[in-house]
């Protein structure tokens, strides 16, 4: 860092510069950061920061002379394009002290004061008016109570600030997978004993921000937890829950200290997380399932965006959300499905709907510039008009049961608070000036016939150049002297211009002010008089637009909570709206909802249907009490693990509330949904493909239980054959006839099939499949029958793999089949060694295809090319066979 550089040159006897020695106070405060130094219209860094600046933002490394012997090397920004730079640094996961000039230069004896206003970070974004709708800037932290985790989640950017009391470790890595968390506030040592968690830190590139322990005690923190949560020592939440009080106090005490904010009104209020309320997803099952996409910065390929119909920035944060805290109760999710359905029965009104979310702007944001002082006046008008269409929604649904208030209007404000909030955003509309060039600086933000006081003095000030005119034309014709100019600078102000051929002509009454090499200053006491009017006349006019402008501030602050209400409804409803869109568009349908029975007919996935065109096959499954466990079996490509991310994604969408891609749907009411597909290793924890699988199956057997969904995809097919048998046959017996939870297992092992056969609760799943001669047609179709063989070497041949390898492959099945014996566990060097008269035959057996192929082939239906490339074809397979 700079400072390690500074120290050496100040312990060295080197003596700083004022300039510097300010820096160097001020980089002891912030080591770990990179600080941006105001130095007039530029941000200035210096030494290490300097360097690293240069290499993340590729801006030019200069120096800034010496301090002794050793050059200071500097990278600098202009202070206007700041916001297109310092956001650059912390997506790299660093922070940026923002030290600004805290006096007016014209005020300063000596160097300008200068002091640290901001800290910006991952999880505080300089610039949030160029974030993306659905991301988040979530900052938290954990501390352990007894066996328990108490986190503390906050998005300063939007205001979401809520905790959890999780049961693990695990449980706290999940939810900050699922939230997306960009910073992580801990105390020296906190994660020490406990290399999983800091690999986790580093691996999903979560910055870890180092304060006191003595932030992590509420009793340090109270004044900057009742900033962030007036009178918490009175709400009954905390009554209730008083371990979380140490994971707020370190949140409040950091973001107090880095953004040192006067006030903070812009948050929701502080809310607890109960996960037993919410379907449990894990962030793995979410993103394995293609769900939720691993970045929310670009599109993706995921549900989530499939989905994305909404029209608010709120709406789409909401939508988000919805997949990560499906419902558990029956009651709210049919109510939720009878309101879609309502939206969908009445085309006029949903139309309507989006018509009016597709002018509101993102409030939640909206509020925080306004509450951290980042606001533009413009936003106090998309602010305004965004709570206007707010009040047209309403009118639009004012026809709907009441029944539904609940879903949509659950926390929106009295009728006497909600109409204080439209009279501030109609008066604010009546008011600024809505041009995007309006601005304090030019006398023209507020608009004519609001105050009276405004418009005379913005009669004088606008009216000055016509009265300079006036007055230079006056001197023309009293003095005679032909080209007299009334001139203006920053230094001197008005003054006339005479040329010097003409100082004899110049009266009394012009008091000289400068001489020039060719003209002679001039001013006059009427001059002067109207130039200190003019100016007064200007400050003046801009300190009554300020006042306006902030008297409207104060009353959007004093407002917030309302607003952030409406915020939240506007969210609903457009949560709503997009799963009723979606569900018209896409044909989805009304799921039915059962105690026992999962029953799909016609069932498809949504984005593999999407990529085939239509062409997609629909699926049709029953699971219930009696048959409760289902084995895939059939070749990949039949589409087994599409069958069954299908099944989960319908049931998640399903206790959502929303409507899902079948013909038919009846569905229960799961605790959890668990999946495990494909295989990965996991190199940087040093774990093979097969932990992971074990791994993560083993967590599903700990947690799951008889009202849980699970999902199984090969298990145990990371080790040998045999093993990996065992492994998946004594699953298969505990899943059914232990745990006896709602299961599909697609797998290769057709020893199951039997197996299954033979155990009640489960039963035999295939997708269709055809064989005519060596040749396969897959059908998509999912029967309740098991596979009849395995397509491996067919499936090998449509992927292209040369015909001398699958011939020695069937060769090779068939030896297998008649010879390899179901007892015995498989030895790699006994089946490797094989005599050389099969080799041999193998060998003649693909020579004899070349030679037949030779014979068959039609030269007088082939072009010269194509011939050349057959005979090539026949090259490189003859040396195949001599190799």
């Amino acid at each position: 860092m700079s400072l390690i550089t500074l120290e050496e040159i100040y312990k060295s006897g080197t003596k700083l510069t004022p300039m510097m020695a300010q820096y160097y106070e001020i980089k002891k405060q912030h080591i770990e950061d990179i600080v941006f130094f105001r130095m007039g219209d530029f941000y200035e860094v210096f030494f290490e920061d300097a360097k690293d600046c240069s290499k993340i933002l590729n801006i030019a490394l200069t120096h800034r002379g010496k301090l002794g012997d050793t050059p200071v090397p500097m990278a600098g920004i202009p202070h206007h394009a700041a916001n297109n730079y310092i956001d650059k640094i912390t997506e790299a996961g660093r922070r940026v002290a923002v030290c600004e000039q805290v006096e007016n230069p014209k005020d300063a004896v000596g160097i300008v004061k200068r002091a640290v206003t901001q800290v910006v970070s991952p999880a505080l974004p300089y610039d949030i008016s160029k974030v993306s709708d659905a991301e988040t800037f979530y900052i938290c932290s954990v501390i352990k109570k007894g066996s328990r985790y108490f986190s503390t989640f906050l998005d300063y950017s939007t205001g979401d600030f809520f905790g959890e009391k999780l049961e693990s470790i695990n449980e706290f890595m999940d939810a900050c997978q699922k939230m997306s968390i960009k910073e992580i506030i801990s105390y020296p040592g906190q994660f020490t004993e406990n290399s999983e968690m800091e690999d986790f830190l580093e691996r999903e590139n979560i910055l870890k921000s180092i304060i006191s322990k003595e932030y992590f005690q509420e009793r340090n923190c109270t004044q900057a937890i009742s900033k962030f949560i007036p009178n918490y020592k009175h709400d009954q939440l905390l009554k209730e829950n008083p371990e979380i009080l140490d994971s707020i106090g370190s949140i409040c005490s950091f973001v107090d200290i880095t953004q040192k904010p006067e006030k903070v009104q812009h948050l929701s209020p502080f809310s607890f997380r109960r996960n037993n309320q919410n379907l449990y997803v894990s962030s793995k099952t979410l993103t394995g399932l293609e769900i939720v996409p691993l970045q929310f910065r670009s599109n993706s390929h995921s549900l989530f965006d499939f989905m994305k119909k909404t029209k608010t920035a709120m709406g789409t944060r909401e939508l988000r959300s919805a997949f990560a805290n499906a419902l558990t109760d029956k009651d709210a999710i049919e109510l939720r499905q009878e309101f879609i359905d309502l939206l969908m029965s009445e085309p006029t009104t949903l139309q309507a709907l989006e018509e009016s979310l597709a002018e509101i702007r993102d409030i939640d944001r909206l509020l925080t510039k306004v509450s951290t002082k980042k606001y533009i006046p413009q936003d106090l008008i998309n602010l305004s008009n965004s709570i206007e269409k707010f009040q047209e929604i309403e009118i639009k649904l004012k026809a709907i049961p009441s029944k539904f208030n609940s879903l949509i209007y659950e926390n929106i404000p009295s009728k006497a608070k909600l109409k204080e909030v439209l009279d501030i955003s109609s008066q604010i509309l009546m008011t600024i000036n809505p041009e995007l060039s309006a601005s304090l600086d030019k006398r023209n933000l507020i608009l004519p016939g609001v105050n009276k006081s405004r418009d005379q003095l913005h009669e004088l000030y606008a009216n000055s150049t016509k009265k300079f005119e006036e007055l230079e034309k006056k001197y023309l014709e009293e003095t005679g002297i032909p080209k007299i100019k009334i001139k203006h600078n920053n230094i001197h102000g008005r003054f006339i211009e005479v040329s010097k051929i003409h100082s004899d002509k110049v009266p009394s009454y012009f008091h000289r002010r400068q001489t020039l090499v060719q003209s002679e200053r001039y001013v006059t006491e009427e001059l002067t008089k109207l130039e200190f009017e003019v100016n007064q006349a200007g400050e003046k006019l801009r300190e009554v637009e300020q006042e306006i402008l902030q008297s409207f501030i104060s009353r959007i602050e004093n407002h917030s909570s309302e607003i952030k209400k409406v915020s939240s409804s506007i969210a609903q409803i457009d949560l709503f709206h997009c799963f009723a869109i979606v569900a018209n568009l896409e044909q989805w349908t009304k799921p039915k909802i059962n105690e026992n029975v999962f029953s799909i007919e016609g069932g498809w996935h949504p984005l593999i249907k999407k990529a085939t065109k239509g062409s997609f096959i629909p699926h049709d499954l029953k699971l219930d009490d009696e048959k409760h466990f289902g084995l895939i079996t059939g070749p990949n490509m039949a589409g087994k693990t599409t069958v069954m991310r299908e099944m989960a994604i319908i049931q998640l969408l399903a206790q959502m509330g929303s409507f899902v891609p079948a013909a038919q749907a009846t569905v229960t009411i799961c605790d959890r949904i668990f999946s495990r597909l494909g295989a990965s290793d996991n190199i940087q924890e040093g774990q093979s493909t097969f932990m992971v699988e074990m791994s993560e199956t083993a967590e599903i057997i700990r947690h799951a239980s008889s009202k849980s969904l699970i999902i199984l995809d090969e298990i145990g097919r990371g080790t040998s054959t045999y093993d990996g048998l065992s492994i998946a046959w004594s699953l298969v017996e505990y899943l059914t006839k232990k745990l006896k939870t709602k299961t599909l297992f697609a797998t290769h092992y057709h020893e199951l099939i039997d197996l299954v056969d033979q155990l009640d609760g489960a039963k035999n799943l295939t997708v269709e499949a055809q064989s005519e001669g060596e040749n396969v047609r897959f059908l998509y179709r999912l029967i309740e029958e098991g596979a009849n063989q395995s397509y491996g070497i067919y499936v090998a041949k449509l992927a292209g793999i040369p015909k001398n390898i699958l011939s020695r492959a069937k060769a090779k099945l068939n030896h297998l089949e008649k010879e390899t014996k179901q007892s015995d566990q498989l030895n790699l060097w006994e089946q490797a060694q094989e005599s050389n008269e099969e080799v041999i035959n193998d060998l003649s057996h693909e020579s004899n295809i070349i030679s037949e192929e030779i014979s068959s082939v039609d030269l007088n239906n082939m072009t010269p090319l194509q011939a050349l490339e057959q005979i090539k074809n026949w090259q490189d397979r003859s040396n195949q066979i001599g190799h």
